[in-house]
């Protein structure tokens, strides 16, 4: 895997010798989501799906296969991705090698994300997604992540601070289709983690948790979750907004 980093072996390392941080929250829901890659004989590609218009959040958005912890069925974090991954793209949970975790990721949304990694020997496995939940799966080299040309930032002030919006621009049959929010923000992470690279140059960071729990506790979300739907929407449509 040289011309894309190192191999699944360092990955594990890397992530091994850097303990991801965890966060509590009794008032942000815990989720999950898989980081799949999939193994080629001289690098490896990252699977992410498109979530279809009939979900009720994030509709028609990019995002790793992923979901809300559920108490009743699940061990812990890496059970949520699993089981996640298993009902949206039909990869078995017996299939997939986990390597590690990257840090939690507090949302304006509402959620704590735990990015689980794991993957897959099979460089071309079969899918089976979910009709319900996801419109189409993409599987994206781990080069296009690296590539500058393919990343774009700027922000979106928030209760009177600059936040920070990331964006990975990805064509696939001559459609633009846009990663961006969490999902984008865990991507850079991601690079940054096991590739040494960054590539945002932007001074502002996202905002903490205990930031986060006081804007849902004081009752400002629905607020938000309005700018963000319109916010979607423009990128969805190819257009940009930073008001």
């Amino acid at each position: 895997m040289s011309p894309s980093g190192p191999n699944f072996n360092s990955i594990r390392d890397i992530l091994k010798n850097s303990p991801p941080n965890r966060l509590k929250s009794s008032v942000l829901k815990h989720s999950a989501v898989l980081i799949l890659l999939l193994n080629h004989s001289d690098s490896y590609s990252l699977v992410l799906t498109q979530r279809t218009r009939k979900m009720k959040h994030h509709s028609g958005e990019i995002s790793f296969p992923g979901g809300r912890y559920d108490p009743t069925t699940d061990e812990n974090m890496i059970s949520t991705a699993l089981r996640e991954c298993e009902e949206e793209i039909g990869i078995n949970r017996d299939e997939v090698e986990i390597l590690g975790q990257l840090d939690d990721v507090p949302t304006m949304t509402g959620y704590i994300i735990t990015p689980v990694i794991g993957k897959i020997d099979n460089g071309h496995p079969k899918f089976s997604r979910s009709e319900v939940e996801v419109e189409q799966i993409f599987t994206i080299p781990i080069t296009f992540f690296l590539d500058p040309k393919n990343y774009r930032e700027q922000t979106m002030r928030v209760e009177g601070k600059k936040f920070p919006i990331f964006m990975f621009d990805y064509y696939y049959e001559s459609k633009l289709n846009t990663i961006w929010g969490a999902t984008a923000h865990i991507l850079v992470d991601y690079v940054k983690k096991i590739h040494q690279y960054n590539p945002s140059t932007l001074p502002y960071t996202r905002y903490s948790m205990e930031e986060i729990e006081e804007i849902v506790q004081a009752r400002k979300m629905k607020s938000f979750s309005k700018r963000r739907k319109k916010y979607a929407e423009n990128i969805l449509k190819g257009k940009e907004s930073d008001k």
